[in-house]
């Protein structure tokens, strides 16, 4: 770098080199650091060195205190004053003496140089006696363990015992169900067996419980610290009690499927018993020439308002019947009653009555009602369209080339001659009208007037319902029909015609 030359003066001649200048002044803050950290280290050496001076002077006057004689020394007595008062800890002389020997200090005492010594002697004795008081306890807890385990592995043994009583109550429902051969059992056979399987698995059931809850009573009567060791000790228990539980679940399946065999072949059962029990009811009918009203009476026992089991069964026994007819034991009969009385009344009505004795046939392509046999001469009653039902009033009989009979349309009351059969071999009534199919969402309810009941359950479209009593209006001019969810067994009564004209049931 060159210095400027400034005006009137020489011209000026020093270089002055600005590396050098940098170098000594990094020198030189390096030095000032250096120096620096010397003084702080020294105040803290300092500092140290003050606070173990106070320490020191602490120590010295704790031990001039107890140096009651002042001689320098911390003889017996004062030795025992001092770790009474400074350890809470009352030291014996023959400890005193342990301590001095240790020291390697006569019987003079200890001076102020050893005083530091004498602390930890203290302290290591101290440590040791109470260590001495801690395992003697521990030793005690130990003990008392011992006894709580010996008592657990006792009542344990008696639990484990137990399960072969509950082992005996499982197998009995496994050796029940396994003897149970659904298809060669009537229903009501099967059903015993299906109540006494059930019978013997509730008690098998509650013997699991009472097994897994005495095990967990058990486990929670113990110590807290003995809770880890007793959960192991135990654990075979929740493996036995698992494999009892994984059994009663399978058996409880096998309990199901026995409960629906029941449901489906009490089913079959009835709809077969049910065919053969109208026939007869239709054949006694024919064979006493009874009215409908007559048939109820015979059928009834003269009661006029309904028909009551015993009165069924024993009519049933004793009605006519066609020669070679199956007969159908009182067991077989019962369960078709009790089938008929799905509220559990003991007896059926007598507008249900009739609806089993009634012949009923639905319409399946378009016909009328005449006042005559002869279609040719007879006038026009009422119209019949697909899906009407009519009651049959008298034997089909051949008219020319046609099959006509009497009847009576369940839809208006109209009665006259109908074509079941034409000229050209076209059917129009055929056998039906006790089940119904739901056509649009509906409700199944306790009472007969809408407005007043109470719903029961839904009816979705597709289910089907078997009459019970026919329909009629309510006063809201909504036909209403009691019936039957074939579904559930559910009874009530259910719109099949609203007031608007909205169709919610159709012959099935």
């Amino acid at each position: 770098m060159r210095v400027p030359d400034s005006p009137g003066q020489p011209p000026a001649t020093v270089n002055v080199s600005l590396q050098k200048i940098s170098e000594r002044l990094t020198a030189t803050t390096t030095d000032k650091d250096a120096i620096l950290v010397k003084c702080s280290n020294c105040r803290k050496m300092a500092d140290k060195k003050k606070e173990a001076q106070k320490v020191m002077e602490g120590i010295n006057a704790k031990f001039k205190s107890y140096d009651s004689n002042k001689d320098g020394f911390l003889d017996k007595k004062e030795i025992i004053a001092y770790s009474k008062k400074e350890f809470k800890f009352p030291l014996a002389e023959k400890d005193v003496t342990k301590i001095l020997k240790a020291l390697e200090l006569g019987t003079k005492g200890v001076p102020q140089s050893d005083f530091q010594k004498l602390k930890v002697r203290i302290g290591c004795l101290r440590e040791k006696v109470l260590d001495d008081a801690r395992r003697k306890k521990r030793e005690a807890r130990e003990l008392e363990l011992e006894g709580y385990k010996d008592e657990f592995k006792a009542k344990l043994t008696k639990l484990d015992e137990s399960t072969e009583s509950v082992e005996a109550e499982v197998k009995k429902v496994e050796d029940s169900m396994g003897e149970v051969k659904a298809d060669t059992l009537k229903s009501f056979e099967l059903k015993v067996k299906c109540e006494q399987a059930a019978a013997l698995l509730k008690g098998a059931e509650e013997a699991v419980a009472k097994l897994k809850a005495k095990v967990t009573e058990l486990r929670h009567g113990v110590q807290e610290d003995l809770k880890i060791w007793c959960l192991g000790e135990s654990k075979f228990m929740d493996f036995k009690i698992q494999g009892f539980e994984r059994r009663m679940a399978g058996l409880g399946r096998r309990q199901t499927q026995l409960e629906m065999g029941v449901k489906a072949k009490e089913t079959r059962e009835v709809d077969t018993c049910e065919k053969k029990v109208l026939a007869m009811l239709k054949h006694h009918q024919k064979a006493k020439s009874l009215s409908l009203e007559e048939m109820f009476k015979a059928v009834s026992k003269g009661d006029e308002e309904k028909v009551e089991k015993d009165a069924f069964l024993s009519f049933l026994t004793t009605c006519e019947k066609e020669e070679g007819a199956e007969t159908f034991g009182p067991s077989e009969l019962s369960t078709y009653f009790d089938s008929l009385d799905s509220e559990k009344e003991g007896f059926i009505s007598k507008e249900h009555t009739l609806m089993l004795i009634r012949t009923l046939k639905k319409v399946i392509k378009e016909t009328t009602l005449t006042d005559g046999p002869d279609v040719s001469s007879a006038a026009i009653v009422a119209k019949l369209e697909v899906g009407d039902v009519v009651e049959l009033l008298s034997e089909p009989s051949e008219q020319g080339e046609m099959v006509r009979a009497t009847c009576r349309s369940m839809r208006d009351g109209s009665e006259g001659w109908v074509t079941l059969k034409g000229n050209q071999g076209s059917t129009h009534l055929t056998d039906g009208g006790l089940l119904w199919r739901v056509q649009k969402e509906t409700v199944l309810t306790e009472a007969f007037e809408e407005t007043d009941a109470k719903a029961d359950r839904k009816l979705r479209p597709g289910e089907l319902i078997e009459v019970r009593e026919w329909m009629r209006k309510d006063e809201s001019g909504v036909m209403r029909m009691k019936c039957r969810a074939k579904m559930d067994g559910k009874v009530g009564w259910v719109t099949v015609v609203g007031n608007t004209g909205i169709v919610y049931l159709a012959v099935h």
